[in-house]
């Protein structure tokens, strides 16, 4: 032990040199982690509450939660204001008599989901739609649209 101790004294330098530069590649290490403490792995997700005092648990999931998620499945989203603009510029250029009517509306939080009647022209196709509209500093900041 005392070999040691005198062989590590005699090369203080480069003991110190290799200390340091330890160091500062574990410190390098360190900072190039991308570690959380409690990964979420799942993406971002929009919580609905609906209540429908005639319905069972089962007929809210059939009717409301299993037509909601296959809708949203695959959707196109829009996450900038710039996307929103061509995406509402291209559908209206394409279908100029476009006419959207809400039939419900949802606000929860930040989040706003409208159920619209899409009719393209007089006497046209007619379909709905799930847009979901997302705020942030009473701006929109993400559109979801499912069909």
């Amino acid at each position: 032990m005392q070999s040691l101790i005198r062989t590590l004294l005699r090369f203080r330098n480069v003991i110190l040199i290799l200390f340091l530069a330890s160091l500062a590649i574990g410190a390098f290490a360190f900072f190039q982690l991308d570690i959380e403490a409690y990964p979420d792995p799942s993406p971002p997700m929009v919580e609905f509450i609906t209540q429908n005092p005639s319905w069972s648990a089962e007929e809210m999931e059939q009717q409301v939660t299993i037509p909601l998620e296959t809708g949203l499945n695959g959707t196109p989203t829009e996450t900038s204001r710039e996307a929103i603009k061509a995406r509402y510029a291209k559908a209206f250029a394409q279908f100029p008599e476009n006419k959207a009517v809400l039939k419900n509306r949802i606000a929860v939080g930040n989040t706003v989901v409208d159920h619209e009647l899409v009719i393209r022209a007089p006497g046209g196709e007619e379909f709905e739609i799930i847009a979901i509209y997302t705020f942030k500093d009473g701006l929109i900041a993400r559109v979801d649209f499912a069909k």
